[in-house]
């Protein structure tokens, strides 16, 4: 699915582009953390400072943990070891870029309730949502060319939804750019081998 226009940002107090908060949130009822957005219905940028790091295993996560991350990687499926070079893996955290990607994942899912990338939560991708998330990724990189080299990207709210209570994390364009790359990286990979892309949640 085409990615919407990112333009419509507005200035933050330093005068860093922001992206508009969204209208729906939900709250992390057990994590005690902020008021999230709701994003699963709404397709809407959100944010992602996340980094590459390197998991040998197929399901442990390397060290250290943060609260809400996510692993990907190449293999069979969810059981199997991965494939991939270890240090090719993707480890995506609850953090500016993930959240700016987001919609691009949501983009992609096919017949799916469940979201595509999730960071509590798993998935194995092949066939045509493989394409289809190849597509997205081609998306999210060729509007990020256009972004400045920071931007601001609204992440949720402490306690309750409100102006005061607003969380902006900082997007760094040549990380984001980074991590698309090694995603793209990833998929042409899993299709090369005929194998999954798995995603493995906290």
């Amino acid at each position: 699915m085409a990615a919407e226009n990112l333009n419509n940002e507005m200035p933050d107090s330093n005068g860093i582009n922001a992206e508009p908060p969204i209208a729906r949130f939900q709250m992390e009822i057990d994590r005690g953390g902020p008021v999230m957005p709701d994003v699963r219905q709404q397709r809407q940028p959100l944010p992602c400072v996340a980094s590459t790091q390197i998991n040998t295993a197929a399901t442990v996560p390397p060290s250290p943990r943060t609260l809400m991350a996510a692993d990907i990687y190449v293999s069979k499926d969810w059981h199997s070891d991965r494939v991939n070079p270890p240090e090719r893996s993707v480890w995506l955290t609850d953090n500016g870029c993930y959240w700016y990607l987001y919609r691009y994942f949501e983009g992609a899912k096919v017949q799916r309730n469940e979201e595509l990338v999730d960071l509590y939560g798993g998935a194995e991708i092949d066939g045509y949502e493989l394409e289809r998330l190849s597509d997205e990724m081609n998306a999210a990189r060729e509007d990020a060319k256009h972004k400045p080299d920071e931007w601001k990207v609204l992440t949720g709210w402490m306690e309750s939804p409100s102006r005061e209570n607003e969380i902006w994390n900082t997007v760094s364009k040549t990380e984001l750019l980074k991590i698309i790359s090694e995603i793209l990286w990833l998929i042409d990979f899993a299709k090369e081998k005929k194998l999954k892309l798995i995603v493995s949640g906290d």
